[in-house]
């Protein structure tokens, strides 16, 4: 529990699961999460929650909302300690390196970058600080081609991803232009087992590269710069800091100072549109990292064979996933790579002003999805939400559904393409260019909401834990649901790395569908089609505050119309009519929801009266029957006889039959066994059966005496009829 006086717009646990941080639109609390072991406890009571404020003086209504809040991938997150980084929607860039212990880490960021002011920098000795609290601006083009929507880091700080993908921020601007910040560290910051090789193995062949070329000053400066930042990581000896694991130890590392703290704004990147007189208006940015070529880096080393034999999962390209307030996302790669650049410092030497960055993005495909709810389609804000199990594949949320949004099929194919050894084959690029073509994003839809009024959904929260299991849990303001997944990566399957399996919905359409198989199955076995119905649930407006609605019309009151309103006789005036129009309006719209919830109350109980009535009915033709098969089935005094008499004979019947086959039974046992001559009877039987077989045709004759079998005889009499015709006149 914890008291936070605005709405909460966003809620973000860090990756150690210490901190939570609470966002409204211009504030962010920062919460210490209570140990796991709380849970244990049976104290049912609240807990309170130590929260420190990020930034008073700095994120404060006056100033620009915020428009993403990130945990840093990279930082050392400790029980105490963790990095923060807050994006605000005027471009202003602050990483806030947290310490419990040090109250001043919450007051000031460690670095604050104004990205406006340095798209336009020259110079790294620049102040890129943004305009302090109360300061105005000028007026500038940059206000409005550079208003943040979203962003994002490139990297989940994972171990075969590209080792500037973690540390590379990934701005989305309103009107759809990206922008790419590398690297954003901050003063201390943990790699990966495979980061700082990457980073090696990077700046060394990009200095062949311009060794061997004729570059001009720009890319040659790029490059020293590069090698100078990776040098100077490689010859610092790192510290090992204890994790809450004993097992485990953490290796941090410190940020170079040289070339500077800020890197170079690189951008815009912006989407190729067929139609160019389509504006989008961006909403939420994603960004999957590019693979790691581990050949590369650990070619000759131990760990190569159990790295180098596993199956290609990714390509090395970066994919940039883009959503729009249409409900229109949108996948971008982006081929060439963004690495760590820095401007020029002054007075070193004559540098030339840095050349434009910017470039299309090659778009490989649009999908357009559902989910606006009515009347409210230009306040929609669709946002992405990541997949922790699948590596490339994310969730779309809309205001009513949420979306599974899968590239693995793609990526997956797409990889075994691009991994092969040996010279390209000739028919790549038509194999890439059907790829291409083909289906790419494979979009299932998870939640739909059927609430009336609807409200929109919140952003899940996925959870994959081996004993809760992998789920989805969202929220309206009312209601909230669920979605459960096959934990199919936690055992071996055979199933391909880009078939997730799931294998569950929503519980409503989870339910829909069992009532649907069940009602066919019924329908096959011919059986009864049970009635069914949806669970009434209660309108919000009758549990609502009635009177909440004119305490907020009073308090929207200006004072000296309030104290005129409430303390003096009333007069007929502008003011006064202006209130009681309002006041009208606001009551009429809760007395046309009340009347509303009323009238579907009033339904669902005549509804429930009739299925009663029905049910009783159906109850009586049951009791009827069931009274009628224990009652007499025939008339008469000696005929009638209940369903028990006629089991007991027919019982009684099938022990007489027993009986009698026992007694035959016996009798062709003893045939045979006392060696007896057969009677006169039975040997005149006998060749009376060897007659009529031989008359009939069954037993061959034995001589020619033997007069010929009926068969015979009746072709022959068919013969004659055929050649003299017909007799006539017997008879």
């Amino acid at each position: 529990m914890t008291s936070v006086y605005y709405q909460i717009r966003q809620i973000v646990i860090s990756p150690s699961g210490t901190f939570l941080a609470i966002c409204t639109e211009h504030t962010v609390h920062v919460a210490v999460l209570p140990d796991s072991s709380r849970l244990a406890d049976g104290d049912r009571s609240p807990l309170k929650l130590k929260t420190y404020q990020l930034g008073p003086t700095i994120h404060v209504i006056p100033e620009s909302p915020l428009a993403s809040v990130l945990w840093h991938p990279l930082a050392v997150a400790t029980s105490s300690t963790d990095c923060l980084v807050t994006v605000t929607a005027e471009a202003a860039v602050r990483v806030w390196e947290l310490d419990r212990s040090n109250h001043w880490t919450f007051e000031r960021p460690e670095l604050a970058i104004d990205l406006r002011k340095l798209a336009d920098a020259v110079s790294c000795d620049q102040d890129f600080e943004p305009c302090g609290f109360g300061k105005t601006r000028g007026f500038s083009v940059d206000d409005f081609d550079m208003e943040v929507s979203a962003a994002c880091f490139g990297g989940r700080a994972g171990e075969q991803e590209d080792a500037w993908a973690s540390m590379t921020l990934w701005t989305a601007m309103r009107n759809g232009d990206i922008y790419a910040l590398c690297p954003l560290l901050p003063s201390k910051w943990t790699p990966t087992s495979t980061t700082i090789p990457s980073l090696t193995t990077s700046a060394v062949s990009r200095m062949a590269s311009i060794a061997a070329e004729d570059a001009d000053a720009d890319d040659r400066r790029a490059a020293d710069q590069q090698y100078e930042w990776v040098q100077e990581i490689d010859d610092e000896d790192p510290l090992l800091l204890d994790a809450s694991d004993p097992s485990e130890r953490y290796e941090v590392r410190l940020r170079p100072q040289n070339p500077s703290a800020i890197p170079r704004l690189q951008g815009p990147f912006e989407l190729p549109m067929e139609d160019e007189a389509i504006d989008i208006e961006v909403s939420d940015i994603f960004v999957f990292p590019s693979h790691l070529e581990v050949e590369d880096i650990l070619s000759g080393e131990d760990d190569y064979e159990e790295w180098g034999t596993a199956t290609p999962t990714g390509i090395p390209f970066t994919t940039v996933c883009l959503a729009s307030t249409d409900n229109k996302v949108y996948f971008a790669l982006e081929l060439e790579g963004v690495s760590c650049q820095w401007l020029p410092k002054k007075g070193r030497s004559t540098f030339s002003l840095p050349s434009s960055d910017a470039r299309e993005l090659p778009l490989v495909e649009s999908v357009i999805l559902d989910g606006t709810l009515p009347g409210h389609a230009s306040s929609s804000w669709p946002v992405f939400t990541g997949d922790p199990v699948h590596s490339h594949s994310l969730f779309f949320t809309t205001a009513t559904q949420i979306y599974s949004l899968s590239l693995n099929e793609w990526i997956t194919r797409l990889a075994v393409e691009l991994s092969g050894d040996g010279p390209a084959d000739p028919a790549l690029k038509t194999r890439l260019d059907t790829s291409c073509q083909s289906q790419i994003c494979v979009a299932d839809k998870v939640i739909e909401i059927n609430e009336s009024p609807k409200a929109p959904l919140s952003a899940p929260t996925l959870v994959d834990d081996a004993y809760l299991g992998y789920f989805m849990l969202t929220c309206t303001p009312t209601t909230a649901y669920s979605a459960f997944f096959d934990q199919s990566h936690l055992r071996e399957s055979i199933a391909n790395p880009w078939s997730p399996e799931r294998t569950s919905t929503s519980l409503i359409l989870a339910q829909s569908q069992l009532d649907r198989i069940t009602a066919e199955e019924e329908a096959e076995d011919g059986g009864i089609n049970l009635p069914t119905r949806a669970p009434y649930a209660p309108s919000n407006v009758l549990y609502a505050n009635a009177t909440h609605p004119l305490r907020q019309l009073r308090d929207r009151i200006p004072a000296n119309h309030k104290k005129a309103m409430t303390e003096r006789p009333m007069r007929l005036s502008p003011a006064c009519l202006d209130v009681m129009t309002s006041a009208h309006r606001t009551i009429a719209v809760q007395t046309a929801e009340l009347e509303q919830a009323a009238a579907e109350l009033f339904r669902r109980c005549e509804r429930l009266r009739d299925e009663l009535g029905d049910q009783v009915k159906q109850m009586s033709e049951l009791a009827d029957r069931l009274q009628h098969l224990h009652g007499l089935t025939h008339d008469g005094d000696d005929d009638r006889r209940s369903h028990e008499a006629r089991i007991r004979e027919a019982q009684e019947r099938q022990h007489r039959l027993v009986q009698r086959y026992e007694v035959l039974r016996r009798k062709v046992g003893r045939v045979g066994t006392a060696r007896q001559e057969l009677s006169s009877k039975e040997v005149a039987w006998i060749e009376e059966i060897e007659t009529l077989g031989r008359n009939v045709g069954v037993v061959e004759p034995e001589n020619e005496k033997v007069p010929a079998p009926l068969d015979s005889r009746f072709d022959t009499v068919s013969s004659i009829l055929s050649v003299k015709g017909p007799l006539t006149g017997i008879g």
